[in-house]
C-alpha cells in the first residue's frame, strides 16, 4: 500500500490537534511540515518506556509512537500512536488492520493499587452522572458528552463516549473508546479514535483498544505491588480532568 504525502500530513495534523486537545502544555505544539514533495524514510518505534520503567506503552500491530506529537516528559506523560507506514514513510514498516489514532496517558508518580470490582462499579456510576461527564467532556460541559456504553473487567473500566464539544479535533469521529486501569501503581488511560470518514464498528474499535491494552500489559514487566495508600477512586478521577 503506497504512503502518500497527503496521508502523512493528515496524520500529523490530527496528531497535533489531538495533542492540543488533551494537553494544556505551556510549550509550543508540534508544527506541520508541508514543504517537502517527497517523504524521507525515518526510523520509528512501536514502544516507549515511561514512569521509570513501570509502564511500557507498546502499540498493537501496525501502530508506532509519534514522538513529535507525544509529551513523554510531562506528568502525566502523553503518548500518541499512529500508522507506522505513514509515520516512517516506509510502506513496509506496517499498517494497522484497523486504522485510527491510539493515545495513552501515564502518571509518573505512584497513585493507586489495581482496581477491584467495587472500585470499577463506583467509577462507572460516577462517569454516567453529570459531574462525571463534565470531567470526560473536552469543554467541561456535561451536556457535551454521552456515555453510550461501559464495560468493567479484569481491572479495567472501558467507556464508549460521544463527545460533541466544539474543540473536538477535526477529522476524528466524536465517538470513541477510552479505558482506565492501574499498572505497577501507575494510573493509565488509553483511547482509540476512528477517523470520521472511515469509522469502524463499535466492536472493531473496542477490539483495537483491547489489543492496545494487551500490548501494554505484555510489554510491561510486573513489579511488586506499590505501598501507596491513596484512595483509589478519587486518584483515578484526576487523570480524566480534561486531559487524560
Amino acid at each position: 500500500m503506497p504512503v502518500s504525502v497527503r496521508s502523512v500530513l493528515n496524520l500529523r495534523l490530527v496528531a497535533t490537534l489531538l495533542a492540543a486537545v488533551f494537553l494544556a502544555a505551556c510549550e509550543d505544539l508540534p508544527t506541520i511540515e508541508t514543504s517537502g514533495q517527497s517523504i524521507t524514510t525515518r526510523k520509528v518505534s512501536d514502544s516507549v518506556v515511561l514512569a521509570g520503567g513501570d509502564v511500557v506503552v507498546k502499540g498493537p500491530r501496525g501502530y508506532c509512537i509519534d514522538r513529535q506529537s507525544s509529551r513523554l516528559a510531562s506528568d502525566p506523560a502523553f503518548v500518541l500512536l499512529g500508522n507506522c507506514a505513514s509515520l516512517s514513510g516506509d510502506p513496509e514498516s506496517g499498517i494497522p488492520g484497523i486504522l485510527g489514532i491510539l493515545t495513552a496517558s501515564v502518571t509518573k508518580r505512584g497513585a493507586a493499587s489495581e482496581f477491584d470490582g467495587a472500585a470499577l462499579d463506583q467509577m462507572r456510576g460516577f462517569f454516567e452522572r453529570a459531574n462525571g461527564r463534565a470531567l470526560l467532556a473536552r469543554d467541561g460541559n456535561p451536556a457535551s458528552v454521552d456515555v453510550h456504553d461501559s464495560v468493567a473487567r479484569n481491572g479495567v473500566l472501558f467507556l464508549r463516549l460521544n463527545d460533541q464539544s466544539d474543540n473536538v479535533a477535526p477529522g476524528l469521529s466524536s465517538q470513541y473508546w477510552r479505558g482506565l486501569f492501574v499498572l505497577n501503581g501507575r494510573l493509565v488511560t488509553i483511547s482509540f479514535f476512528d477517523f470520521a470518514d472511515n469509522a469502524h464498528s463499535t466492536g472493531a474499535s473496542f477490539d483495537t483498544l483491547a489489543a492496545f491494552l494487551d500490548s501494554i500489559r505484555n510489554a510491561t514487566p510486573k513489579r511488586a505491588a506499590a505501598a501507596q495508600q491513596v484512595e483509589t477512586t478519587r486518584a483515578s478521577l484526576q487523570l480524566f480532568r480534561r486531559g487524560g
